[in-house]
């Protein structure tokens, strides 16, 4: 589904990374599953607030961008962070999420 979304999914981590960094301040990405298209989709939300909050949507993965996630390690240089966290997502509890999203 990531590839039919955004091609890819390099496209898709680069689309994902472009726009989490770009959210001011804290916040969370989002990668979800939109019961109303059938397909998945990103969201961005500021501060604390949920995606869960959006009539249809279901959560697959989310990624922490408050500063207390990365600042130590990455010295607040967010998408070095992004970049970095690919590497340890848990790609089939993500699938896991979709496949009870679909339910």
């Amino acid at each position: 589904m990531i590839d039919t979304a955004w091609g890819s999914l390099d496209k898709f981590k680069a689309d994902f990374n472009a726009q989490t960094a770009a959210i001011q301040g804290s916040g969370w990405g989002w990668l979800v599953y939109d019961k109303s298209t059938k397909g998945l989709g990103y969201r961005a939300t500021p501060n604390q607030d949920l995606v869960t909050k959006q009539p249809g949507i279901v959560p697959l993965l989310t990624i922490d961008i408050w500063e207390h996630a990365y600042y130590l390690d990455y010295k607040n240089v967010r998408p070095d962070f992004l970049k970095e966290i690919w590497r340890i997502v848990h790609w089939e509890h993500v699938e896991h999420r979709l496949r009870q999203a679909k339910e």
